[in-house]
Parts: C-alpha cells; structure tokens; sequence
C-alpha cells in the first residue's frame, strides 16, 4: 500500500521495491513519459553524465568538488549507497534530508499514475526533481547500469564521460567489451563532447564512437595527465589548455590521476576553458568518495575497497603493491553469486596473505564456504582461508589476527564493505 505523506523514509523505500517485478528492467520509455509529466527536461540547466565498469563515483566525485570550489551549485546524483539511501542525492554539497526526499517520492508517484517504474528508476526521477526545487546550477549524473538505457539517460548529457570498460553486469550488457562499450557510448549525444578516460580501448572503438556523432575527447590523444616535481605534482594538458604543479588526488590509488584528469577535462568541455587554478587545486583536495581505497589509519591500518568485478580487483592490488607495507595483508572479502569471482580472486591471489571470506545476504549473495573454495583452488596451499557467515565473527577474527604493521583490506562489493565499514571505523 502506498505509504502516507508523512510515513518513515524506509517505508517509502520498501514500496518502491514492490512497484515493479522486475529489480532491473532496462529502457527508457518509462522513465521519460514520467520525466516529461514532471517537466523535469525542461531546464537549462547543464547537464554532466558519468558513465564506466569502475572509476565512475570518483569522477563524479571530482566534478563536484571542482564545481564546488569554483562557486557553482552541484546537483550530484550516485549510486549505490553504503549506510543510508540518503547519500545517493546531493544539492550544494548536502545530502536530501528526508521532508525533501519524501516530497519528492511523493511528487513521481502522483505523475507516474500507474506506469509501473523500477527502483532506480523512480529514484532517479525523484533526485532529478529535488535538484530543481534547490535550483541547482549544473547536474553530475552517474549512471547505474551500461548507460543507453540508463534511467539517467533520458537526461540528454551537455558533456558525457566514460572512465573505463570492462566486463561486468553480463547477463544485462554481455561478456564482450564491444558490446558493453556500445551501451555506455550511449549515454553521448551527436554533436556533444564525449570524454573517454579508458586507455585500453575495444577493437571497434572507432566505429562505436563514431556511430555517436559525439565530439569525442580522448586520454593519450587529446588530453593527458602527467606527474611532474618527482611525483609530488602533475600536469593537465590538452591542445593549448595547460595547468602545472596540480596537487595529487586526495583519493588514494595511482588510477585517481586519470579520473581527476577526465574530471578536468569534462569541466573545460563544458565551460570551454579550464577550471581556475585555485578551485581546481581545492577540488583535488576537497574530493571524497568512501570506500573507494579508504584508507583508515591505525598501528593496523584498514583499506576500504567496493571493488566489484576483475578490473576493480586488478587496480586494487597495484595501489597496494604501490603502497607496501611492512607486514602481512589480510584480506576481508565478500562477492556476490553473479560476480567473476575466479578473475576477481585471480587478481588478489598475490596479494593477500591470508584470506578471510564472508558470507553475504540473499538473494545475490555468495555464501563464505563457495567463496573460500574458490579462494583455495587458486592460491597456494600455504596459505590461510577461512569462511565466516556472521559478519561480526569475521571483523572480530581478522582483527585478532592482525598484528602492528599488518594491513587488512576489505573488499569484493558494495555489500561486503557497509557490511564491514562500523567494525573498523
């Protein structure tokens, strides 16, 4: 039943999951007729669309920081979330407070009438309606799934950014990076800028962004990022566009740099010149997304990490190989059932030295005894796995075990890091 004007933000929520059968049905059709009741493609107000199989919450991330500091009012919309639905929605810099989310639930639901939306869908036209009613000045758009028929997608994007490709969500996008690269170029618009971060591009590339009639801004061709001072700042380049001595991304792990370059490049796209140098330098700073190589400092240090999929696995063990360590790394891991958990596990096969495995919920979940099996089949006998369906027992035994000089890093997906995140905070 539909929840009162005045029900518990959690309700809501909960009643949105019963409105659809199907958790993800992709297409727009749905998602614009409700849109276009609401008015909400009406507004000039620019609009940045960020789309990618990993990197794409740090370029938003970046975008709004950068934004930020130079003044402009940021409507930032992500997903998932970790703790609470809330994170999801930003307008300058705070996140909805629930009178705002529940009028704005209640505002799609009355233009809905009966089209029966999804989740994601309905709360993507309710974040879009919360930046109109706080008067946003530009909209950072985060895809939540390939990107052509994205709920985010019907919001024609003034500048489109795709971080990286990879293979992930392969029942909805398919298992070849062609494929998938065709639904996140969807996301760009004839004519319009299309900023393309990822440097191992599929072999039809050309022709995809092509089809697109999109202006495309290339990394390595167009545009790049170079350290500089011996590593202690960098360089931004593109064509005749220049900024030196930038300071590092506050966001720790080597592959920051090339988000926080597709982050400036998108803002000179949209603005036709760069960012000045003072916000650009304070954005750099200012930038955060949890849980993205969060680093929890202590005499046993804590990496967060939602890294979900091969790719994600792969960047994470090089910015660990990159930061070292004195002692052992411990690693607190969780996956979901529709997940490459062998690349995911092949990936940090050399870099864990003990495997702490968890079991997460239904229905995608994986148990911890599959998890570990697989854990054990690709490393070496030597070393340690052990499985734990209570989260609490897992965080309590990997903490006993670590010793001063250890690191533990938590990671494998969304769930397993909110899961985790209390225990080490």
């Amino acid at each position: 039943m539909r929840p009162g004007a005045d029900a518990a933000v959690s309700q809501w929520l909960d009643w949105l999951e019963t409105l659809h059968p199907a958790e993800i049905e992709l297409g727009l059709e749905r998602t614009a007729a409700v849109a276009d009741r609401l008015g909400l493609r009406d507004a000039a107000v620019p609009i940045i669309t960020v789309a990618g199989t990993n990197g794409k919450g740090s370029v938003c991330a970046f975008l709004e920081a950068i934004l930020a500091a130079a003044g402009w009012r940021v409507g930032l919309y992500t997903s998932p979330h970790l703790e609470r639905f809330h994170e999801r929605v930003r307008a300058a810099g705070n996140e909805i407070d629930d009178t705002a989310l529940r009028a704005c639930l209640a505002a799609v639901d009355a233009a809905r009438e009966e089209t029966p939306l999804t989740f994601f869908e309905f709360t993507t036209l309710a974040a879009v309606q919360h930046f109109r009613a706080t008067d946003v000045d530009v909209m950072v758009l985060e895809t939540g799934l390939g990107g052509r028929l994205d709920a985010t997608n019907v919001f024609a994007a003034d500048v489109a950014v795709i971080s990286s490709i990879g293979v992930d969500h392969a029942e909805w996008l398919g298992t070849d990076r062609n494929d998938i690269a065709r639904e996140k170029a969807g996301i760009a618009r004839a004519g319009r800028p299309l900023v393309v971060a990822e440097a191992d591009l599929p072999t039809a590339w050309d022709d995809i962004v092509a089809a697109t009639a999109a202006a495309e801004i290339r990394q390595g061709r167009d545009y790049s990022a170079q350290l500089e001072a011996g590593g202690e700042t960098w360089c931004w380049r593109q064509r005749n566009h220049v900024r030196h001595g930038l300071p590092l991304p506050v966001l720790a792990g080597g592959y920051q740099l090339a988000n926080a370059a597709a982050a400036v490049t998108a803002l000179t796209a949209l603005r036709g010149v760069p960012p000045e140098p003072a916000a650009l330098a304070a954005g750099l700073r200012w930038a955060h997304v949890p849980a993205r190589f969060e680093i929890l400092p202590g005499s046993v240090e804590t990496i967060l990490d939602v890294g979900h999929n091969p790719q994600a696995a792969a960047a994470l063990a090089r910015s660990l190989r990159e930061r070292g360590g004195a002692g052992r790394t411990l690693g607190l891991i969780g996956v979901q059932a529709d997940k490459d958990v062998e690349g995911i596990v092949a990936a940090l096969a050399d870099v864990f030295d003990a495997w702490y495995c968890v079991t997460l919920p239904p229905p995608r979940g994986r148990d911890a005894a599959s998890l570990a099996a697989h854990v054990r089949a690709a490393i070496a006998p030597d070393v340690a796995v052990q499985a734990y369906d209570e989260p609490v027992m897992a965080a309590e035994a990997v903490r006993a075990a670590a010793a001063v000089g250890d690191r533990v890093v938590v990671t494998g997906s969304f769930s397993t890091v909110a899961r985790m995140r209390g225990h080490f905070l």
